[in-house]
């Protein structure tokens, strides 16, 4: 038999089975493929060879073995058209099927960022080390705007390849005002001076005793804000209203120079260790400072300089509240809290014993009227606790979460008082009598060990006693 066809493209729409070794019937008129027109008709049914199984063949050409099948000359491949990734280019030219198409542009994809997201990279396009780590000698990357053009010349020779990605995560705010479009890597993005950046530093309890020098020694190390209680109250506050500040204002650290000395335990708890609280759940990105006490660690053996990972056991309530906030503030990460001893110094508040005892001298008493005097006190001058704070605030790394702020030298309360006396030119006498503060009364020694604070941020009290109390003879 012979199969007229009318060209190379004029095959069957898919392979014959082995079992059919074709479908052409006897020549003739109406047993022929027919030339002409849109397709060839095949009228009769296909043919197998003598004794070959039907079983043989494929369950479709069974069925339909009686029935006419259309077959369609195979058309020349169209050039494909898809959309582009980013906007609506043509395909290339030639035709190209769609699985070929696809594996050819997938490497003009930006794939989606699969590392720790950096802050404020919305939307936005970054260049990346192909490899992990940061890339010698360019510590610092570049964000840019999906779609920008280049921005500079091709890279040298030699230089490490970079592939583009998309940064799909958001930061919870923008960047500040002057701050320059670059971010450094991930292992940059630890807390301290934004490279270069002026930080933006939360100061409460800024008219108080300590707050007042805690604010001068800030006033240079970035931009401070000192809201008062009129705006919040940071002991007797909202929460949500906490929060909504800490959004408006976007601090990177946040110092608290609010507490309170004396009153009952519910009110001692929420002044020291319910701010420590409010803090951390409004401020969880800033590196927060609380001010402790050395009242944390209560008894004391004689002549033993504490240090920060001593025993706790406080004897009063205040020593409670504040080894609470303590601990809650170790508990976070980016805290730090420093026990600060006994601060002297100008402005010296009257809820201390040398505070009491400038009192009296500024009425012209004559003669002063206090408690017992023979306890070791380690007193440090406000100055120098202020000069840690910022040191705290300032430092790139901060590795423990407590410091001590003393001076390391520990002096009886009388030998205070005694030099007190001779600078305001005081000569009558000193009468001891009653009980001391509750919240030391049971504390005959304490001396901060200092050492840590020394070794981690290099700092160390410039005052010693004697300017430290002439500065409060000078203020009063």
């Amino acid at each position: 038999m012979r199969l007229h066809l009318r060209d190379a493209r004029d095959q069957p729409s898919r392979p014959a089975h082995q079992g059919v070794r074709g479908r052409r019937g006897p020549l003739g008129a109406a047993r022929r493929l027919h030339r002409g027109g849109p397709a060839a008709v095949h009228r009769g049914p296909a043919l197998r060879p003598q004794g070959h199984p039907a079983r043989a063949l494929p369950g479709d050409e069974r069925r339909r073995a009686d029935r006419p099948r259309l077959r369609r000359p195979a058309q020349p491949a169209r050039p494909e058209r898809r959309r582009a990734d980013r906007g609506h280019r043509r395909a290339h030219p030639q035709g190209r099927v769609r699985g070929a198409r696809r594996r050819a542009v997938a490497h003009h994809r930006l794939p989606r960022e699969a590392q720790p997201a950096l802050s404020g990279q919305h939307g936005r396009v970054r260049d990346e080390p192909a490899h992990p780590g940061p890339l010698p000698g360019r510590p610092l990357v570049r964000l840019r705007r999906a779609g920008a053009r280049p921005a500079g010349p091709a890279r040298p020779p030699g230089h490490l390849s970079v592939h583009r990605v998309l940064a799909r995560h958001r930061a919870a705010r923008g960047l500040r005002r002057g701050q320059p479009q670059l971010r450094g890597t991930a292992a940059q993005a630890a807390p301290g001076p934004r490279g270069g950046a002026r930080m933006r530093i939360l100061l409460f309890g800024s008219s108080g005793f300590i707050g007042r020098h805690v604010r001068h020694a800030l006033e240079d190390a970035g931009d401070l804000i000192c809201p008062g209680r009129d705006r919040y109250d940071l002991i007797n506050g909202e929460l949500d209203d906490l929060k909504a500040l800490v959004r408006v204002e976007r601090p990177d650290a946040v110092v608290c120079c609010v507490g309170a000395l004396t009153g009952t335990p519910g009110e001692l708890m929420r002044a020291n260790a319910m701010v420590a609280a409010k803090l951390l759940e409004s401020a969880p990105d800033a590196r927060l400072v609380r001010l402790g006490s050395a009242g944390e660690y209560g008894v004391v053996p004689e002549g033993h300089a504490v240090a920060e990972d001593d025993r706790l056991e406080p004897v009063g309530a205040y020593g409670v509240s504040h080894a609470a906030g303590t601990r809650l503030f170790a508990l976070a990460g980016n805290t730090v809290s420093l026990r600060v001893f006994n601060p002297i110094g100008a402005g010296q508040p009257a809820e201390n014993v040398l505070g009491r005892v400038a009192a009296q001298l500024r009425a012209g008493h004559t003669e002063l009227s206090l408690g017992p005097l023979g306890a070791y006190r380690d007193f440090v001058d406000v100055r120098d606790v202020a000069s840690l704070i910022r040191a705290v605030v300032v430092a790139d790394d901060v590795p423990h979460p407590v410091y001590n702020a003393g001076s390391g030298r520990a002096v009886t309360v009388r030998e205070a008082v005694e030099m007190l006396a001779r600078v305001a030119g005081f000569t009558g006498p000193v009468r001891e009598q009653g009980a001391g503060p509750q919240r030391s009364a049971a504390v005959n020694w304490i001396q901060a060990d200092i050492t840590r604070a020394a070794k981690d941020l290099g700092w160390a009290p410039a005052h010693d006693l004697s300017a430290s109390i002439k500065s409060i003879w000078e203020d009063a």
